[in-house]
């Protein structure tokens, strides 16, 4: 595939956050699961046979947690407990969130692209999940934090 070098794997510590509450179940949920679906979405006609096979599945089963996660979320949110929880525990959640595509600037990133194992690369798909993600934020009361606070990979 033509890989002089390999970067170091991206550390996905949305995985290893604590989940305390049902609000940060949610949140994991809602927000972590849907950049699978992201990813999930370039992976439409990957010419990589293992990929391929389970690409649909494994995007549905993505939808379905995060329409979850945002469908308890909206539960969470109904409170005035919650929504101030909720807007309290934004600011774990959203940079991890946001991480999970790696960095802007990786080699691999635009590498998936031209190896058709991808349709955008990690900077393109962050920059539609926040143009979509926010919005969803926002109605249910939620202020998320500048998308560069405490992120780990720009």
């Amino acid at each position: 595939m033509g890989v002089d070098k390999v970067d170091r794997p991206i550390e996905q510590y949305a995985f290893r956050l604590p989940m305390d509450t049902f609000c940060d179940l949610s949140y994991f949920h809602a927000l972590i699961d849907r950049v699978g679906v992201y990813i999930g979405e370039t992976w439409d006609g990957v010419p990589y046979k293992p990929l391929a096979d389970i690409a649909t599945r494994v995007h549905k089963e993505e939808l379905f947690h995060c329409t979850l996660g945002l469908r308890n979320l909206r539960l969470v949110c109904s409170t005035p407990e919650g929504l101030e929880e909720a807007n309290e525990r934004i600011g774990v959640w959203w940079p991890a969130a946001l991480d999970m595509f790696g960095r802007s600037d990786s080699d691999f990133g635009d590498a998936y692209v031209r190896w058709g194992l991808r349709k955008k690369n990690n900077a393109d798909l962050r920059r539609q999940y926040i143009a979509d993600t926010r919005p969803l934020l926002e109605e249910l009361g939620i202020e998320a934090p500048p998308n560069r606070l405490n992120r780990r990979f720009l």
